[in-house]
């Protein structure tokens, strides 16, 4: 395989991923709206399942502080796995805050108490899906440095033809490039 072929197969691939994240990313405002389509009730009854709540009043309000927790973990777990620079650790700063929210969400509404030790029991969710991400990160990171390479490469090869036109215009002054 050519190191052409090589390079027109590792930009496809991550066109491909880049199409994947964007369609991700375009999808998030209808998540963010789900809850429109729930029922105002205590017991919303589907042909696949009953969903009674507990903490809140109505199905309606739980879908929607459920959006309202999940979509932010989407988005700031897609920004975290994509990001390219040094600091995207403090990006796993509000997402370990949403996910503890979200976990504390399905405590209060799935139990009729409240746990006290919901901390203890999210820290090690919020470790598992951090290591996670970490590991998604890794993988996506060779196609993250591909981009970076290609950048540098590209303004490269613009300063060289700046270049090759400065010395088209002036032959005499070679020396001075």
């Amino acid at each position: 395989m050519t190191k052409q072929s090589q390079w027109k197969k590792l930009k496809f691939v991550s066109l491909r991923w880049g199409s994947i994240i964007f369609l991700l990313i375009a999808l998030s405002p209808i998540l963010a709206y789900i809850h429109k389509v729930v029922p105002n009730v205590e017991v919303w009854e589907t042909p696949f399942f009953t969903f009674k709540s507990v903490y809140f009043q109505s199905a309606q309000a739980f879908v929607w502080t459920l959006s309202s927790k999940f979509v932010p973990i989407f988005l700031l777990s897609i920004w975290f796995a994509t990001c390219k620079h040094w600091w995207y650790h403090v990006i796993a700063v509000p997402l370990g805050m949403y996910i503890f929210q979200l976990v504390s969400l399905f405590i209060l509404d799935f139990s009729e108490t409240q746990d006290e030790y919901d901390l203890a029991i999210t820290i090690p969710l919020i470790i598992g899906v951090l290591l996670v991400l970490y590991l998604i990160r890794g993988n996506l990171s060779k196609n993250i440095e591909v981009i970076n390479l290609d950048d540098d490469i590209d303004k490269e090869i613009e300063k060289l033809e700046r270049l090759d036109e400065l010395k088209a215009k002036n032959p005499e002054r070679e020396d001075n490039y």
